[in-house]
């Protein structure tokens, strides 16, 4: 995140690479593997920073949906209260009730209830008290833990070729009217937050942090989403015959 994160050393892997914690019904986990990291301030005016990583872990014991050795996925999300990196500080407590791993379970959770099949089976949330080693001893530390989905990440959509842009297109539209019909409307619209099941040619959403509560103009169009490029000449969305730069490319081209 270059001179914009104010916390890149908050993720060390000694602090979590090996870690241990446990889930209600589902037993002991470990961390194995950090995929992505973050840090953002939660929004309804509350300005506290929140600094996440997602990781792959691993079952210790088995448990409800998983037998010991399977693999999760985990967003961390440890609280923090040092009033250099907040905005405004919420009274010891409330931070939860404003955590984005809350949200994004209870979006999960409609998804559930709906037997919504573009998402995934089962997600868990719990929470545990940082210890003397991590970052904000005696403050909390969010696990937010869902199904490993199998499939490849859209990060690159324009990397395949067109015949397989336009298969994926038509599994994404399945996709999103699933989740639509559980009344969950990401925000987040990016192609990252989409898994592609080659063998079944299957999509599914995997993130539910910002998401709408109610419908708003274009927030049920597949279109809206990176999957599509709007041509501004026409107004329409098509397929370039020159791929466009990822976001993270373009920033590095901008220097952002």
């Amino acid at each position: 995140m270059g001179k914009r994160d104010p916390l890149p050393d908050l993720f060390k892997d000694k602090w979590f690479i090996g870690r241990r914690f446990e889930m209600p019904d589902q037993g002991s986990w470990v961390l194995e593997q950090k995929i992505n990291y973050s840090s953002e301030y939660t929004a309804h005016c509350i300005e506290t920073l929140e600094v996440k990583a997602v990781f792959f872990c691993r079952s210790l014991t088995g448990g409800a949906f998983v037998e010991p050795g399977d693999q999760a996925v985990v967003k961390v999300v440890p609280s923090s209260t040092d009033p250099k990196l907040n905005r405004k500080l919420l009274p010891k407590g409330e931070a939860k009730k404003y955590s984005t791993a809350q949200w994004e379970i209870s979006n999960i959770e409609k998804l559930l209830d709906g037997a919504c099949g573009a998402s995934v089976n089962w997600a868990n949330l719990n929470y545990e008290t940082q210890d003397n080693d991590m970052p904000f001893p005696g403050e909390y530390i969010g696990y937010l833990m869902m199904e490993k989905i199998s499939g490849q990440s859209l990060l690159n959509f324009y990397q395949f070729s067109r015949s397989k842009r336009d298969r994926i297109r038509d599994a994404f539209k399945k996709a999103i009217k699933e989740v639509h019909r559980c009344e969950v409307y990401p925000y987040d619209r990016a192609a990252r937050n989409i898994i592609y099941d080659d063998q079944q040619n299957k999509c599914y959403i995997i993130d539910f942090e910002n998401c709408m509560s109610g419908i708003e103009p274009g927030a049920e169009d597949p279109e809206a989403w990176e999957l599509y490029i709007l041509d501004r000449r026409t107004g329409k969305y098509v397929d370039p015959e020159t791929p466009p730069l990822h976001r993270e490319e373009n920033k590095k081209k901008n220097n952002f």
